[in-house]
């Protein structure tokens, strides 16, 4: 699965639009949701968002900790329902 294909999937899963995961990793207001679907289409494929970045990481991080016990499934799903309002903790 593409890269663009993983954001785009991750994204509809929370049901947040471009816009507003473009805004959360510091897009401008004006171009958030361009960026966002440049990504997911490939056009833009120079994979320098760090903070989109660090949201897939977190994520992998999440479930990994969750297949391994470290979290409970009540901790892991709390912490999806606050996704990616709890961003704001990083």
């Amino acid at each position: 699965m593409a890269i663009g294909d993983k954001i785009r999937k991750i994204r509809t899963k929370r049901g947040i639009t471009q816009k507003e995961l473009g805004l959360s990793i510091g897009f401008s207001e004006r171009t958030a949701d361009v960026r966002i679907a440049q990504y997911e289409s490939g056009k833009k494929i120079k994979f320098h968002l760090i903070g989109l970045d660090h949201l897939l990481e977190e994520w992998y991080e999440k479930k990994k900790a969750l297949e391994s016990g470290k979290i409970s499934q009540e901790e892991y799903y709390e912490w999806k329902m606050n996704w990616p309002k709890n961003m704001d903790n990083h």
